[in-house]
This record gives structure tokens, C-alpha cells and sequence, in this order.
């Protein structure tokens, strides 16, 4: 399995892509590519499976490795 990081991640659209550790390409992740109640925040470090999705590189059965820190809410 491929590892990685969340670049960004928009869970209304349900959509986002994961930066490889080889940093080839960014790779697409849908909503579909992991477990019902998953929730995927930017800078999450995450492994999965590459597969080759419709418009390139998609990710499947990903799981989060570690969770990204929090930001402080003075940063929002």
C-alpha cells in the first residue's frame, strides 16, 4: 500500500486529493475510497491502495495513519 497526505479534503463535495510520499502526483480520493463515518482533514497522513481512476491516480481503501494536528482558532 501507498502512503501519503490529505492535501485537502472537502467532505460537502465529497471529494479531495492525497499528496504521495514519493511526491509524484496528487492523487484523487472520493468519499467511496473509505469507511462510512471517516472523516479526512487536511495534513492527515493516511495509507491506501493506487488504483487508476477515469482522469488518472485515485486512492481506495484509505486508512488514516495519524491524524493532522489541530490548528489553534486564532489561525481561522
Amino acid at each position: 500500500m501507498a502512503t501519503g497526505k490529505v492535501k485537502w479534503f472537502n467532505p460537502s463535495q465529497g471529494f479531495g486529493f492525497i499528496r504521495g510520499d514519493n511526491g509524484d502526483c496528487d492523487i484523487f480520493v472520493h468519499r467511496t475510497g473509505f469507511q462510512h463515518g471517516v472523516i479526512l482533514d487536511d495534513g492527515d497522513k493516511v495509507k491506501f491502495e493506487l488504483v487508476n481512476g477515469r482522469k488518472g491516480p485515485a486512492a481506495q481503501k484509505v486508512e488514516i495513519l495519524e491524524k493532522s494536528p489541530s490548528l489553534p482558532p486564532e489561525v481561522y
